[in-house]
């Protein structure tokens, strides 16, 4: 994890941009809906920073709902929290990255709006 924390503050290797853009290619060529987009993203996001598991979390009102998850997260899909009680809903809250006891929140941000969180 601190890997994870460590690296996000330098500039990301060309090998892993490529990576980012030939993930966002695929989405676009396949037309995909959201849920095939979420399950893509929490699959490539532990490729990408050697996580044993990942998940994309969406907020609804004061929760946050796991929506997809891969490798060792995988049973949290349709768990709910209140949005104050876990790193990704803190995450959103301070738009910025939040580590927890044993994972790493993101907030995913489209100008002033907090989307959703991947942990």
């Amino acid at each position: 994890m601190m890997a994870v924390m460590a690296e996000s503050r330098s500039a990301p290797s060309p090998e892993r941009l490529l990576s980012i853009i030939e993930l966002q290619n695929a989405i676009i060529a396949a037309g995909m809906n959201s849920d095939e987009v979420m399950g893509l993203v929490v699959e490539r996001a532990g490729t990408l920073t050697g996580a044993s598991g990942s998940v994309v979390a969406l907020t609804e009102a004061d929760e946050i709902v796991t929506r997809a998850a891969a490798g060792s997260a995988r049973l949290t899909v349709g768990q709910r929290a209140a949005k104050a009680s876990v790193p990704s809903g803190r995450a959103i809250v301070e738009r910025g990255p939040v580590r927890g006891d044993d994972s790493l929140a993101v907030p995913l941000l489209y100008g002033l709006h907090a989307l959703i969180a991947s942990r």
